[in-house]
């Protein structure tokens, strides 16, 4: 009986930290989404472009997804809020940025 309850301790405790992980992970997707949001309203030639991001596997993998590009917009423009995006974010240690366009991903 009392290995029982020492393998739900364990359970719990591994239950707990994931819990703790996720929330973790959540919070810094919205506080990236926050960001990106702040870059687009900053410059008004970023009027038309929409961009989701977030961490994928772990907080060093970005995932920055162009949602749409107006036909109103060059790949400058395109380009110039990227770089804006990664100015914002230069206190993060991103190791790898992957690009993709809904569904799809480079």
């Amino acid at each position: 009986m009392q290995n029982n309850n020492g393998l739900l301790k364990i359970a719990i405790l591994l239950l707990a930290v994931t819990f703790s992980l996720s929330s973790l992970a959540g919070t810094t997707d919205a506080s990236l989404h926050a960001d990106m949001n702040a870059v687009l309203k900053k410059d008004p030639r970023n009027s038309g472009i929409t961009v989701s991001v977030e961490y994928r596997s772990n907080p060093s993998v970005l995932f920055y997804d162009l949602r749409t590009v107006a036909s109103t917009n060059s790949m400058a423009d395109v380009f110039r809020v990227f770089l804006q995006f990664a100015q914002a974010e230069k206190a993060w240690r991103i190791r790898s940025t992957r690009c993709g366009h809904s569904p799809r991903t480079c």
